[in-house]
């Protein structure tokens, strides 16, 4: 980004004053609150400060299947479609915001303002990263932010870390409303009877706007959903366009005003075992240094292991533990302190994160090389 090479994008790049920040440390919270597990995101301002919204986005670990913005066929061929990025969706997000700021200088600026204070965050226990407990570097890492906000609730509410600290900026998917990555936030595809299902949302409709705010890219849908209470209906208004025959060229324009419930403990569709940089700091400052990478086995190796469907089984891809790592790459973990009720990676970081007090131990059942061992260590 720091040398666009499309030339569309150079131009609309024009049009914007870019500030490109290379550490966080003095990064304010209050104003710029975003995923801090992203390779990078982009805040989109007014002169004034007020913010129209995100750009920036990712849902699995592998850096190269979230954004594709080399335009190099090879580099097309390499990595396959982009998974929740691309260079055609962040030209798109750059022109609703050019379209936003047009609205926002010929007079709307009131109203709009109003519509755009909750895309800046509640205040923060600190005011910026380098104020954070536990910080050490020079230069602040984003992952870090993560890691501190866990450790932070563990020592200012033990057993109750939120799940929205540690499933933070959920995918819209979840719900059932998947958003296409070339188009900003036109839904891509429905899920039958999920809650954006029986909400009325439909294939092609283009997101304007979600709990009042102005939508400009995903990561903005996210940040709604990121915010949005459980249990509770979140209004969305939408457009949709269509033709008035099969055999007319003349499209209709149409608007939709849906109303999206969000269920109890949503967030735990997912997965937020991607986030694996800031897991592994906080595992290794909870658990003696213990800093794993962890995924779900997958079914060809449960068969090869003959473990069944219904059983947990948690795969170590590498420990971080620099002397005596009791978790080493290869290791299959099949149960967490005989048998907690854990089904997959994430649920297990939430358990160790949300449960697990300081000065318990964690005893894991590990199947290494065909033998089953247990191993305990303590929390602290």
């Amino acid at each position: 980004m720091a040398r666009p090479r499309d030339p569309e994008l150079v131009e609309l790049l024009k049009k914007f004053v870019c500030v490109r920040k290379i550490q966080i440390n003095d990064l304010d919270f209050a104003r710029f609150e975003f995923d801090f597990e992203l390779t990078w995101s982009i805040c989109l301002l007014n002169g004034d400060g007020t913010l129209y919204g995100r750009y920036g986005t990712r849902s699995v670990r592998d850096r190269k299947r979230n954004v594709k913005f080399d335009p190099d066929v090879s580099h097309l061929e390499r990595d396959g479609m982009p998974e929740d990025m691309s260079l055609e969706g962040f030209k798109s997000s750059l022109r609703a915001t050019l379209a936003l700021h047009a609205r926002y200088q010929s007079g709307e600026s009131e109203r709009l303002r109003i519509q755009l204070k909750s895309k800046t965050g509640d205040a923060w226990p600190w005011p910026n990263p380098a104020s954070m407990p536990g910080v050490k570097r020079s230069c602040t890492h984003c992952h870090q932010v993560n890691s501190n906000l866990v450790l932070h609730h563990r020592k200012v509410t033990p057993m109750a870390v939120p799940d929205s600290i540690l499933w933070s900026f959920p995918m819209p998917d979840e719900l059932g409303m998947s958003l296409d990555p070339e188009r900003a936030v036109r839904v891509a595809r429905v899920s039958p009877g999920s809650e954006a299902d029986k909400a009325g949302l439909q294939k092609g409709d283009q997101v304007l706007a979600m709990a009042g705010q102005p939508m400009l890219s995903p990561a903005d849908v996210q940040w709604v959903l990121h915010h949005a209470p459980e249990d509770k209906h979140l209004h969305i208004k939408v457009s949709r366009t269509a033709k008035a025959s099969p055999v007319d060229t003349a499209e209709t324009v149409s608007f939709a005003d849906l109303r999206l419930f969000i269920p109890k403990d949503w967030r735990r569709r997912g997965s937020f075992a991607w986030r694996w940089r800031s897991i592994r700091e906080t595992l290794a400052r909870v658990l003696d240094g213990e800093a794993w990478h962890c995924t779900d086995l997958p079914p060809e190796r449960r068969g090869q292991l003959k473990i069944d469907e219904e059983s947990l089984a948690i795969e170590v891809l590498g420990n971080m533990r620099k002397k005596e790592p009791r978790l080493q790459t290869g290791d299959v973990i099949l149960a967490v302190d005989d048998n907690a009720n854990i089904r997959n990676t994430s649920e297990f970081y939430a358990y160790i994160f949300q449960r697990k007090l300081a000065g318990s131990q964690l005893v894991l059942t590990v199947l290494r090389k065909g033998l089953r061992i247990r191993i305990v260590i303590p929390v602290s």
